[in-house]
């Protein structure tokens, strides 16, 4: 269940880091040029974070344990 809970959050983390990067891209100014660079620099990097944590990009659902114990733990 551990591995489980922790891949939700990561998910959900780097679904909120996408938010952030494109709320951030919103809010600039198009004729600020040299800003629209350093945000393009940033959110290529930013982005790839999201990406490196996400597990829906990584996992194959192998290995993961479905034992009876995990079914009816429940999430505290």
């Amino acid at each position: 269940m551990d591995t489980l809970l922790e891949a939700a959050e990561a998910f959900r983390k780097s679904n909120e880091i996408r938010s952030y990067v494109a709320n951030l891209g919103a809010r600039l100014d198009r004729a600020d040029q040299e800003r629209i660079a350093q945000y393009e620099a940033w959110s290529a990097w930013a982005l790839a974070q999201a990406d490196r944590i996400d597990p829906a990009l990584k996992s194959s659902f192998a290995g993961w344990s479905m034992n009876e114990g995990d079914a009816q733990e429940g999430i505290a």
